[in-house]
């Protein structure tokens, strides 16, 4: 797997895009002007490797099932992926609200976020005939970097993160009048503490689809608590919600992959 770093856009089409951004250039990767100068989905959709002339840019749900959640810098299972940067790799998922951006799935602390011009590495994917499963990551069995892994719940990335919301949200709820603390703030705080929960029973056990789901509901049901109390004015500031928010997404996002990884891990393991 060889370095190999394009842009999401191309230059000129970013150009043309900021001018006006009803554009048809905000979301055509392709290059319109200049066809030398190439991006990401153009260089694996013209790609001819291993005998396969149809590779393509991963999607976002695709890179983070291949995220090791135990390990970082670079947080993938260097077994099988042995020249990975510990960097960020373009997805092929754009981002419904503006198509001139893209995510991307970093492999240092297992992050993932939008950009738009900026050249990042890539890696690219086949699918198998027979199982419609990526080639990269199936043929090669890389799922098996989520086997069980011998550590302690509260070393995951995921665990750290709801630790810090729940302890954020403990202390912001204490500041909320008795009214809004012993309801709503209550509630928050019931759910921020089911997260850890959950995470810690995940990590124990090794059916875990079922705990992701309902980790995974949970979280999306506190992002809506918090949304409530910003309406009925509970926080003391704006900016306790939107940090509280942010917290919440994060740990949402990695709950998320964390359950997409493990029922692709249970698929394969049954074919």
């Amino acid at each position: 797997m060889s370095s190999v770093t394009k842009q999401w856009l191309t230059t000129d089409n970013y150009n043309i895009c900021i001018a006006n951004q009803s554009d048809p250039a905000c979301y055509d990767t392709n290059s319109t002007i200049d066809p030398s100068d190439d991006t990401a989905t153009e260089y694996c959709d013209a790609l001819a490797l291993g005998g396969h002339e149809d590779w393509r840019l991963p999607t976002s749900v695709e890179l983070e099932g291949i995220v090791h959640h135990g390990k970082i810098s670079p947080s993938i299972d260097t077994r099988y992926f042995k020249q990975t940067s510990s960097n960020r790799y373009w997805s092929s998922s754009t981002y419904e609200g503006y198509k001139n951006f893209a995510w991307y799935v970093s492999f240092r602390r297992w992050l993932y976020e939008l950009l738009h011009i900026r050249a990042l590495l890539i890696m690219c994917v086949v699918l198998e005939s027979d199982n419609n499963c990526p080639l990269f990551f199936c043929s090669f069995r890389v799922f098996v970097l989520y086997e069980e892994i011998e550590m302690s719940s509260e070393k995951l990335p995921i665990f750290r993160k709801a630790l810090a919301l729940c302890v954020y949200i403990e202390s912001i709820v204490k500041g909320f009048d008795r009214y809004h603390k012993y309801t709503i703030g209550k509630e928050m705080r019931e759910f921020s503490q089911s997260l850890i929960f959950a995470i810690n029973k995940a990590g124990l056990s090794k059916d875990r689809v079922a705990i992701l789901t309902t980790l995974r509901d949970k979280c999306e049901a506190l992002k809506m608590l918090l949304l409530i109390a910003k309406e009925i004015e509970a926080f003391k500031s704006f900016k306790q919600f939107e940090h509280s928010s942010k917290l919440c997404v994060n740990v949402c996002r990695q709950s998320q992959a964390w359950l997409n990884a493990s029922v692709t891990q249970a698929r394969i393991s049954k074919s």
